[in-house]
């Protein structure tokens, strides 16, 4: 198995693959910042994603590149 403990990853898109490859990525110690270009309010399951990983919204920053 991977292990990605202490691996910062940035994922862009909080679709189902995008949270798909966050939860795995999780699950495998990384620490994730999940991106995506819609508004928090675009995305239904934005509150429960904010709770589970670092997230933005409305745009993707400079931290995508440093996460």
């Amino acid at each position: 198995m991977i292990d990605l403990s202490n691996i910062k990853i940035s994922i862009l898109g909080a679709a189902r693959s995008g949270v798909a490859a966050a939860r795995k990525a999780k699950q495998l110690g990384a620490h994730v910042l999940l991106s995506d270009i819609k508004s928090r309010d675009e995305i239904p399951s934005a509150d429960l994603l904010a709770a589970e990983f670092e997230c933005e919204f409305s745009g993707h920053s400079d931290r995508v590149l440093v996460a």
